[in-house]
């Protein structure tokens, strides 16, 4: 199973090139940037209270995420990625 990784262009989320379903799970991986700027764009262009709520959530969990990120500090599994 030492397929060639590839990694997207704007990313560096690495999957299997010759699989697709590889393919959408990088893509679904990028999921909660996407919905950062679709946030975005809806509390701005509909300013609804609900799309406010759900923005300011999403910058919850990814603020909850950043912290126990940062104070965990648990090491990458090795052998996972084959750079060779």
């Amino acid at each position: 199973m030492a397929e060639q990784k590839a990694s997207l262009d704007l990313t560096h989320v690495l999957y299997d090139a010759s699989s697709h379903v590889s393919l959408a799970l990088a893509l679904i991986t990028l999921s909660p940037i996407l919905l950062m700027a679709s946030y975005a764009v809806l509390a701005v262009y509909t300013r609804e209270i609900t799309i406010i709520n759900m923005w300011a959530g999403q910058f919850l969990c990814e603020a909850f995420n950043w912290v126990v990120k940062h104070l965990i500090k648990e090491e990458r599994p090795e052998g996972v990625h084959s750079f060779a």
